[in-house]
């Protein structure tokens, strides 16, 4: 049994896209429990009752929570603080996967490495040799095919980000009273990537995926926001969801 976390909106037909796509391609027929954070922001007509209905559709273990207040950082640290499986699947609402791949190799690799602190589905296109994974940095940093997975350069020690990912359950759990409020979960880990702290330092991190895919996966959100309305606050220091039209008030 492996454990996958999703922090949702109230956006079902997006998250419908998600998990069908990734249960047809990856998860298939193994078995999983779902824990799912739904914060309740997003359309004004869907309910935290149809995303989960759309949960049960695809998941038959799935453990519903919900915040008082939505953010982010805490709707992560709620789900991840109830992973119970040594590595679980961190999988956002608005992703969709391009591809058809093994969920027993990817789950084989990270037990063959066991320094591996996740492997995640690359957005970038994955040639022969390299796959790039920042799309948009001042340095473009590309992991290197190792002959089961798209390896970091040496001295990258790598980092926390919203893609789909597999995790090792042993890296997250020091990882859990750092998460706080005003700094998001990914430039908290950029920075102790950048220090050198042993949090990160001391770990190995991967890209999965054939090579030779042009895209792996597609982030799906961006298009809903734009046309829903919203935007979420400042990406570094993330309270929760801001209607365009409220936020020139």
């Amino acid at each position: 049994m492996i454990d996958v976390t999703t922090t949702a909106v109230l956006r079902p037909a997006l998250l419908e896209q998600t998990f069908s796509s990734f249960r047809r391609l990856l998860f298939k027929g193994y078995p999983l429990r779902l824990i799912l954070n739904v914060d309740r922001v997003g359309s004004d007509v869907a309910t935290v009752d149809d995303v989960l209905a759309v949960a049960r559709r695809h998941f038959e273990d799935v453990v519903l929570l919900t915040q008082g207040v939505p953010n982010q950082n805490t709707a992560l640290k709620a789900v991840w603080s109830r992973v119970e499986s040594n590595l679980f699947f961190n999988l956002e609402d608005d992703w969709e996967l391009l591809v058809d791949l093994s969920f027993e190799d990817m789950i084989s690799v990270m037990r063959e490495f066991p320094r591996l602190a996740s492997l995640r589905l690359p957005q970038n296109r994955a040639v022969a040799n390299k796959c790039k994974v920042y799309k948009v940095c001042p340095i473009s940093w590309y992991f290197t095919w190792n002959g089961r997975y798209f390896e970091a350069p040496p001295g990258h020690a790598g980092f926390f980000g919203g893609v789909p990912s597999l995790i090792r359950t042993a890296w997250m759990r020091p990882i859990l009273p750092l998460i706080v409020d005003g700094v998001a979960v990914e430039s908290m880990c950029r920075m102790l990537s950048k220090t050198r702290n042993p949090l990160s330092a001391a770990w190995e991190w991967g890209c999965y995926t054939k090579p030779g895919t042009f895209r792996t996966v597609a982030e799906r959100g961006k298009a809903w926001r734009r046309d829903a309305g919203y935007r979420q606050d400042d990406k570094y220091h993330p309270h929760g969801w801001i209607r365009n039209d409220a936020a020139a008030h």
